[in-house]
């Protein structure tokens, strides 16, 4: 979450023609591209994702000495927050917990997002140990046939199974040791198999005593290989779970994103219709070979973390001239990037409603 300050300087740059007035709120780091799943909307692993060329090159996984090396110099800003996930399962990276070891001993907050197949105890305790802040449990199904529907090429009752039994043992060992963290969420994209079973995922994170629970309609890569679009009575019927899912989880304290994603409804598809990209000003995504990308979807590389230090890249002429383009809805337009329901739309357009005003003392862009 950003700070106050990180606020009032994102503005300050974009008020004087988007030069850098702060560092990223947030980094994430993608730390492997090995996956042992292949969920059907994946960018990466699923059936459909193999029918196309790879968007992921490179190293396979993200290196210790590349996380030290990174979190020593981002220890200088005022990035506080890392968020690890990506193109695959981070507990496959056979060097995770030196990894999360670093991130935590110099001093950052950690998101790590996984499919908690990998929850067993020892990891379990590793993660109650390091204090990891936040699990973000990536969840497609309520039972076993929403599982087999969903990730296809796996058997559904014993993976399902690993993922009910791995959070309810990490609830209990959290109580057990008196521990808050890490703070687990239920993450539940929203699919052709699962959308009548929203509240049975209600169900599920209370039985397994969640933090949070959130949902996110399934953004479809594959409009030409998959079928994945709502009908306009489906849509309604969404939106009408969501609504009594508030109402419970509310009444039983569990966080959730419900109101941020019926906005993101309401905005729709084409956002680079409604506002501009302001992302490159407060985030970067990591590839484990140091690619540095905007966002998890677009491929448009800004640079090499191995050829050059975070200082300077984030203050080079590319991302400047990235910067530049995607500050107005013509030069957004004309990107090829694939931002459809995008997952920042919200921050963007937080972060419009306030420039909109301050726009006559905005500084042209250079």
């Amino acid at each position: 979450m950003a700070t106050s300050l990180q606020k009032v300087n994102l503005l300050r740059g974009l008020l004087t023609g988007n030069a850098v007035k702060t560092d990223p709120i947030f980094i994430i780091l993608d730390v492997t591209r090995r996956c042992n799943l292949q969920c059907i909307g994946c960018l990466y692993h699923s059936e459909s994702a193999k029918r196309l060329p790879p968007r992921n090159p490179g190293m396979m996984d993200m290196t210790v000495e590349f996380v030290n090396r990174l979190c020593h110099e981002l220890k200088t800003t005022r990035t506080r927050s890392i968020v690890v996930e990506g193109s695959g399962e981070p507990f496959l990276n056979p060097h995770i917990f030196d990894i999360i070891s670093v991130i935590k001993a110099t001093g950052f907050q950690l998101t790590i997002l996984t499919n908690g197949t990998l929850l067993n105890q020892k990891v379990i305790q590793q993660l109650v140990e390091a204090k990891v802040d936040t699990i973000k449990v990536s969840l497609w199904a309520s039972s076993i046939e929403e599982y087999r529907l969903n990730y296809p090429g796996v058997n559904p009752s014993k993976n399902f199974k690993k993922v009910i039994d791995g959070l309810k043992l990490l609830a209990d060992i959290k109580a057990e040791q008196k521990s808050h963290f890490p703070v687990v969420w239920i993450h539940n994209p929203i699919t052709l198999h699962n959308f009548r079973s929203i509240n049975a995922m209600v169900d599920l994170a209370i039985k397994i005593r969640c933090n949070g629970l959130s949902f996110l309609p399934m953004v479809n890569f594959f409009q030409n290989i998959l079928n994945a679009t709502f009908s306009v009575n489906e849509e309604q019927l969404i939106y009408d779970s969501l609504m009594d899912a508030k109402k419970r989880l509310e009444t039983y304290s569990i966080q959730h994103n419900i109101s941020d994603v019926l906005t993101r409804r309401e905005i729709g598809e084409k956002v680079w219709e409604k506002f501009p990209c302001y992302i490159a000003l407060f985030h970067a995504k990591i590839r484990a070979d140091g690619t540095v990308l905007p966002c998890c979807q677009c491929d448009l590389e800004l640079g090499n973390l191995n050829l050059t230090s975070f200082k300077n890249y984030w203050n080079s002429p590319t991302i400047q001239a990235f910067r530049r383009q995607t500050s107005t809805r013509e030069g957004l337009m004309r990107l090829d990037c694939d931002c459809r329901f995008c997952s920042h739309a919200l921050d963007n357009r937080r972060i419009h409603q306030i420039l909109k005003w301050l726009s006559p003392f905005q500084a042209k862009p250079h």
